[in-house]
């Protein structure tokens, strides 16, 4: 029996980071940038004034106040988008919008409200200190700067950066292409009536959100019936299209031979016994002639969510080329006792304790086909393999499965 470091090693050795290509600045949102990128230019790119007002000469507007105003020619106007037609001469003014292109020779732009907002003439009611209210030519960026490195995280403020520099794209890992397919004769549609003998099947939706919850694009197919040709069939037409695929259920006492069968001719597929509670039926592999990945989960909603999130999760983020792949843990202490399934490392449903920093509550219930108690859960409890008792007080690693900035 396999540890679950020694499983996610095995699995993480046998996959590469995608081919990196140009994408789009919207769609690359998620992706990892795959190349330095410098700036073709400074950012500003020109001086501009960050205020509505005057540009003026310092000297032009010394001991300037309220009381006595010095007043200056205005020799131009420029809006946001206009170019200047000179440079500010000695004694005059240029009345400049806040963003616009400030004339030559701008040694400082006094604001609107300091002075009587004339047109032809103004009068300058304040004095004025070198580079006041200017937005100096590359103070931002510097042209040929690296702004940004490779293996950076795609987001928002990325984005906005690189087409703040003239990109419209970026060479990037994309999304890995996820296939999930559900197999199971007793499985509906969500949506469709239950009927006696019959459930609706919440793995593949529950896995196709968290497969894009984890930056992947996602294919659901199913449920399709325990039915060695046609499953065959599906999941070899799927490769077409697919980087990763992952199959849930069919993995009962007579259907689990036929997953592996159906992977047997496709491919080379491991089933292992890992030492984990719930999930210790897994099995990975390569099919088709791009040996694609492949994960057959176990098919109860608990032990399939719980091993996508400690198997398939990471794989997702090496194929996007994230420089971290494992589950992130952090220490809380637990409000409750319970037992633990000895040698095996044990992943306990668990609530953040309300208004108690860093303290959680185990549910009382952990049986693997409970929904409810899956979609109470804010963070798995991690067990160590050897720990039998966790009791009261206790300080635990904590998986979080919700936004961990509100503890």
């Amino acid at each position: 029996m396999r540890s679950v470091e020694q499983h996610l090693e095995v699995i993480l050795n046998q996959i590469e980071p995608l081919e990196e290509f140009a994408i789009g600045l919207l769609e690359s949102r998620g992706c990892v940038n795959a190349e330095d990128i410098v700036a073709p230019w400074p950012l500003p790119a020109f001086d501009t004034a960050a205020v509505d007002g005057y540009a003026v000469k310092v000297a032009d507007v010394a001991g300037a106040s309220a009381e006595l105003p010095i007043v200056l020619k205005v020799e131009d106007v420029i809006a946001v988008g206009d170019r200047p037609a000179g440079a500010v001469l000695n004694g005059t003014a240029v009345r400049v919008s806040a963003g616009a292109p400030l004339p030559e020779e701008t040694e400082a732009v006094i604001p609107l409200e300091f002075t009587d907002a004339g047109l032809s003439e103004v009068n300058i009611e304040r004095a004025a200190v070198l580079s006041q209210y200017v937005r100096r030519r590359g103070e931002d960026i510097a042209e040929a700067e690296l702004v940004l490195p490779a293996g950076q995280i795609m987001d928002p403020r990325a984005i906005g950066l690189l087409a703040a520099i003239g990109k419209s794209n970026v060479v990037a890992r994309p999304r890995p292409r996820v296939v999930i397919v559900t197999i199971g004769a007793e499985l509906l549609e969500p949506g469709a009536a239950v009927v006696p003998g019959k459930v609706v099947d919440s793995n593949g939706t529950m896995l196709a959100a968290a497969a894009a919850e984890a930056g992947a694009s996602v294919y659901r197919i199913g449920p399709l019936a325990e039915n060695l040709e046609n499953v065959r069939t599906v999941i070899e037409d799927q490769l077409v299209r697919a980087d990763l695929v992952i199959t849930v259920g069919g993995t009962g006492a007579g259907s689990y031979e036929m997953i592996k069968q159906v992977c047997g001719e496709l491919g080379k597929v491991d089933y292992t016994r890992v030492a984990m509670q719930p999930g210790m039926a897994q099995g990975f592999g390569k099919i088709g002639l791009d040996n694609t990945p492949i994960f057959t989960l176990p098919g109860n909603p608990v032990a399939a969510f719980i091993s996508f999130e400690i198997f398939v999760k990471p794989v997702i983020a090496k194929m996007m080329g994230y420089n971290s792949y494992h589950a992130v843990t952090r220490k809380a202490v637990v409000e409750n006792s319970f037992y633990s399934t000895l040698e095996r490392k044990h992943y306990v449903r668990a609530v953040r304790v309300p208004g108690k920093q860093h303290v959680v509550r185990a549910l009382d219930v952990q049986g693997t086909h409970l929904v409810a108690s899956l979609a109470r859960t804010d963070c798995l409890i991690v067990v160590p393999e050897l720990v039998q008792e966790v009791r009261s007080g206790d300080t635990v690693e904590v998986i979080d499965l919700v936004d961990a900035s509100v503890w």
